[in-house]
């Protein structure tokens, strides 16, 4: 039993010491200097996101003043470095694809928002596509509705980007409507009440003699006598 511990003990040790030294030959690799400027450093895992963005502009041929402050302005950089490649791989100039991206705040759904158009709704200006993207509070959803109307509807693009950027087309009188008690109802007519005057009956005020002002005549005082 003795011997048996012993035993087990050295291959334990054996174990311990193999895990320590594998450890201390990893760290003691070199990493090569791509890679960590990539990650930002040798202990992170993440991406540099302003390395990232800097790449992606560059290769969309963004100028080097311009792809710096679009980069070190952007809330999401790596974000913005992704809408910039998404339009650009389309034949759209670089720079038109950093003036919609660096406007809106969903970049990468402006990025896939332009694409989805000119890929399933090609009749539509490139302008009008980029402007529109642009201009839309919810970009996905704004080309699901300018391809499915350009398709099912054989609307063209252009007509299909204004009726679905246009928020006076979509429908305000939805029914069932929920009106709350004591609101107006909308449409209805009332007859207007006529306003009752309130009828006064004036007491006569009473007058006061006006005091005389003839002198009094000098009448003769009959004699006692």
């Amino acid at each position: 039993m003795q011997i048996w511990n012993v035993m087990r003990s050295r291959k334990m040790c054996g174990s311990v010491a193999q895990l320590v030294t594998a450890s201390l030959v990893a760290i003691a690799l070199p990493i090569s200097p791509a890679k960590a400027e990539l990650f930002g450093g040798i202990f992170s895992n993440q991406p540099n996101p302003y390395l990232v963005c800097s790449r992606d502009l560059a290769g969309a041929q963004i100028s080097t003043p311009d792809a710096a402050s679009a980069c070190s302005q952007a809330l999401r950089p790596q974000d913005l470095g992704s809408c910039v490649v998404r339009i650009a791989n389309n034949k759209i100039a670089g720079t038109d694809a950093l003036s919609v991206c660096r406007q809106v705040r969903r970049p990468i759904e402006a990025g896939n928002c332009v694409v989805r158009i000119r890929q399933q709704a090609s009749d539509a200006a490139v302008v009008d596509v980029l402007d529109s993207c642009r201009r839309s509070l919810l970009p996905e959803r704004y080309a699901e509705c300018v391809v499915g109307l350009n398709r099912q509807l054989k609307i063209a693009g252009k007509e299909a980007i204004g009726t679905c950027l246009n928020a006076s087309d979509r429908p305000t009188d939805v029914l069932p409507t929920f009106i709350p008690a004591g609101a107006a109802i909308p449409g209805a007519t009332s007859p207007v009440p006529t306003p009752v005057v309130p009828s006064f009956t004036e007491s006569p005020t009473p007058t006061t003699p006006a005091p005389s002002t003839t002198a009094p005549t000098n009448r003769p005082v009959p004699a006692l006598y």
